[in-house]
Formats: C-alpha cells, structure tokens, sequence
C-alpha cells in the first residue's frame, strides 16, 4: 500500500466537493425550473377558478333572489291556472 499524505486526501476531497457541489447545482436549476413552471400553472388555474366561482355566484344570487327560470316558469303557470284559464272559460261558456 502507498503511504498518502495529508495533503493528497485533502486535494481529493477538495475535487469531489466541487464534483458534489456542481451536482447539486444542476438539480438545483432543474427544481427551480420546474416549480417555476408549477407556479405559472398554478396563476392560471386560480384566475380561472376566481372567474368560475364569479359566475356560479351570480347564478346563485339569480337563484335566491327569485330570478331563477323555474320561478318565472313556476309563477307564469300559477297566474295562467288561477287568473287567465278561469276567465276565458267564463266566456267560453258565454258565447256557447
């Protein structure tokens, strides 16, 4: 076996620190990459959410403020089965 001096060990470690360092730099870049790729997605989804959740509440406030389409529909059969139907039956049966 050869005799290695302190100073050999310490020129070897010194390069595999570099070698482990230039490693790790280059995973480094390829996290910062991605998580910056992975936050401008991120961005986009949360705007499109905002808008969608804009939109389902004013559907909702449509809704509970009796502006729905059933409401319209529902209060139209009501007033035609109550107001118009008897009215035109009283002249139908007048003329007959």
């Amino acid at each position: 076996m050869s005799n290695t001096t302190n100073e050999v060990i310490l020129e070897r470690l010194a390069s595999l620190t570099i070698l482990v360092n230039e490693k790790f730099e280059s995973q480094k870049n390829l996290f910062d990459e991605k998580f910056s790729a992975n936050t401008k997605e991120h961005k986009s989804v949360i705007t499109h959410q905002k808008l969608t959740n804009g939109r389902v509440t004013k559907l909702e406030n449509r809704a509970d403020n009796g502006k729905s389409w059933r409401d319209l529909v529902t209060g139209g059969l009501i007033i035609l089965n109550i107001v118009v139907l008897p009215i035109a039956f009283i002249y139908i049966k007048k003329s007959i």
